[in-house]
């Protein structure tokens, strides 16, 4: 069996202009069970009305670590707001992959992929380890320092910007202009996995066994037009490496107990000062739940049936997420990584349905 599918897109939007943008798979089944898929697309995004437009620029006082001066914590002055001169995203996307069913009741499944992606839109107000990228956006304006930075700050107060938080140094010297502005290009390939395996059984009820997992084998970002990509694979506030989750569910009559199994490979923490690398350790913790079913699930009147009690609990053993050497800043982490771990710890929830 061969399957082949084909689109064509055009946008016309009046103020960035218009664009093309084919797509096309193909799916081809040899024999039963092996299924070979591929895909190939441009992508094109315009935009959004906040990012051109925005909230109300302002300025706001936020601590950075320096790199020049030993990872010191300096003053600098950052500037919100959208940006009318915004220009389209553009992507190219590839795919090739293979489905496999190899014995009744299991499902496996491989895609590789590929995204190019171009033009993308950034904003630096929130990043306060962006002078570790000083270098990369060299030319850009993004970062300004010294006297630049000081005549910035005066020019955007005498134009009336409003200082939205903290208070303005004696002498600025430094300026980060923290606006959507198209900066990004980044390449991005990896694999998906999938498995489920179902086994019915006459007394015990049903097992079904899921698991997925990405494994990201190339993150390369250029952070303007005129850096050189370089690799930000599996370092910290970037995408990691290696991810993967697996789940046992059991189902008897009405009752539904699942267990889950969530790993995050360890990464580098490279925002340390002198070039040192942390390397941060993995997190993996386990999930459980059960759900009990009372009375016909799909009932044909609201009376006859159809609720169900979940309970669920997250992180059952009460893991700390791993150590992160990153001082705590007015956007959270400090001691932990918010990106990639959750320090509330265990929790606990209860959830009541009624279906009708």
């Amino acid at each position: 069996r061969l399957e082949v599918s084909a689109a064509l897109r055009y946008d016309r939007y009046s103020d960035v202009g218009d664009t093309t943008n084919p797509k096309i798979g193909v799916n081809w089944t040899p024999v039963h069970g092996v299924t070979l898929r591929g895909s190939y697309g441009t992508s094109f995004r315009a935009p959004l009305f906040s990012q051109i437009y925005g909230n109300s620029s302002a300025l706001f006082v936020q601590p950075y670590s320096d790199p020049t001066q030993g990872g010191a914590v300096i003053q600098g002055v950052a500037l919100s707001g959208g940006n009318t001169n915004l220009k389209p995203e553009t992507a190219e996307t590839w795919s090739v992959g293979a489905d496999l069913n190899p014995f009744p009741g299991a499902n496996f499944s491989i895609t590789y992929w590929n995204v190019d992606y171009k033009g993308q839109v950034e904003a630096y107000l929130a990043d306060l380890a962006v002078l570790a990228k000083e270098s990369q956006l060299a030319g850009t304006g993004v970062i300004l320092r010294g006297q630049d930075a000081a005549a910035r700050v005066a020019q955007l107060l005498a134009d009336g910007t409003p200082i939205a938080r903290g208070v303005l140094p004696a002498q600025v010297t430094l300026f980060v202009d923290g606006r959507t502005q198209n900066l990004g290009r980044s390449i991005t390939s990896g694999f998906d996995f999938i498995a489920s395996y179902a086994l019915e059984t006459e007394s015990a009820g049903t097992f079904t066994l899921n698991a997925n997992a990405t494994l990201i084998t190339k993150y390369d970002v250029a952070l303007s037009g005129g850096a050189e990509p370089t690799s930000r694979l599996n370092t910290i506030f970037n995408p990691l490496k290696f991810k993967g989750r697996a789940f046992l569910n059991w189902q008897k009559d009405n009752v539904l107990a699942r267990v889950g199994i969530n790993h995050i490979g360890g990464y580098d923490n490279n925002t340390l000062s002198g070039g040192a690398v942390q390397k941060v350790d993995s997190y993996n913790t386990v999930d459980a739940g059960i759900t009990l079913f009372v009375g016909d699930r799909h009932p044909a009147n609201f009376f006859e049936g159809g609720y169900s009690f979940r309970f669920d609990i997250q992180n059952l053993f009460d893991v700390d997420p791993p150590y992160v050497n990153f001082a705590p800043t007015v956007n959270g982490s400090g001691g932990y990584d918010a990106s990639a771990s959750n320090p509330i710890g265990r929790e606990f929830s209860v959830t009541v349905s009624k279906n009708f």
